[in-house]
C-alpha cells in the first residue's frame, strides 16, 4: 500500500513541477515579448535613418505599456465578463420562458365533486396524479391523502420525494390528476444555517437553559460527540 501512495505522490508531484515550469516560461515570455518588440521598434527606425529621441522613445514605451494591459488585463476580463453575461442570460432565458403554474383545479368545485372521492376533512388530496418533466414521468398516478399529524415520506436518491413536495407547494403542475392543499402550507427547505456564537446558544436560541432537555436534544441530534470535542465543551 506504502509504495502504490509514494508512486503516486511522485507521480503528482512531477505533474505539479511540469505545471509549475510551463507557467514560468509563459510568464517570462510575456515578459520578454514586450521588450524585445520595444527594442526591434527602435532599432529599426534608427536603421531605416530617422533621428531618434527621449520623447519618441518614451512614447513608445507608453504605448507598448498600454497595448500590454489590454492583452493582460483587459481581454481576460472582458472575457471573463461575456461568459458570465452569457450564463446570466440563458438563466434569464430559461425563466421567463418557464410555463406558469396554476392550481390543477378549484378547490370549491373539487370539494363538492363526489365522483372524485375527496375527504374534505384531510389537509392534502392527491388523486391519480402523474408529472412529468421534460419528457420524463416522474411520479405516475399516485394518490393519498395526508391528515393532521406526522407523516414522513421516504425512499432512494432519484425516486420523486423533491418532486412531490414541490407539487404541494404548487410549484410544477401535473400532467394528469388532481392536487388539492387545504390551508396554508409553510416549507422549511434542507439549508441548516447557525450564527456566530456557541452551540449552546444555537440550540437555545434565547430560551430558558434546561440541563435535562439540553441534554436530550445534544443525544437526539447526535451530537454529544461533537459539544465533547469542542474548546471548553461549548
Amino acid at each position: 500500500m506504502f509504495p502504490m501512495c509514494s508512486l503516486i505522490f511522485r507521480i503528482e508531484i512531477n505533474s505539479l513541477v511540469k505545471i509549475f515550469i510551463r507557467k514560468v516560461m509563459i510568464l517570462l515570455l510575456g515578459a520578454l515579448t514586450s521588450k524585445l518588440a520595444f527594442f526591434a521598434m527602435v532599432m529599426m527606425y534608427v536603421w531605416l535613418g530617422n533621428p531618434i529621441s527621449a520623447e519618441l522613445v518614451y512614447f513608445i514605451l507608453t504605448l507598448l505599456q498600454r497595448v500590454r494591459h489590454a492583452f493582460n488585463v483587459v481581454i481576460p476580463m472582458g472575457i471573463t465578463e461575456s461568459a458570465e453575461l452569457y450564463a446570466s442570460a440563458k438563466r434569464i432565458e430559461a425563466l421567463l420562458k418557464t410555463e406558469s403554474v396554476t392550481k390543477n383545479a378549484d378547490e370549491k368545485t373539487v370539494l363538492k365533486d363526489n365522483m372524485l372521492g375527496i375527504n374534505e376533512n384531510a389537509k392534502v388530496n392527491v388523486r391519480n396524479t402523474t408529472v412529468e418533466i421534460r419528457g420524463h414521468t416522474v411520479l405516475k398516478g399516485i394518490s393519498f391523502e395526508v391528515n393532521n399529524g406526522l407523516t414522513i415520506i421516504s425512499g432512494p436518491i432519484g425516486s420523486g420525494k423533491t418532486t412531490l413536495l414541490r407539487l404541494l407547494l404548487n410549484d410544477i403542475s401535473c400532467k394528469e390528476g388532481s392536487v388539492l392543499v387545504n390551508g396554508r402550507v409553510s416549507y422549511a427547505p434542507q439549508e441548516p444555517w447557525v450564527f456566530p456564537s456557541t452551540l449552546k446558544q444555537n440550540i437555545l436560541l434565547g430560551e430558558k437553559f434546561d440541563r435535562n432537555r439540553y441534554e436530550e436534544v445534544l443525544k437526539v441530534c447526535a451530537l454529544t460527540l461533537d459539544r465533547d470535542r469542542l474548546p471548553g465543551g461549548k
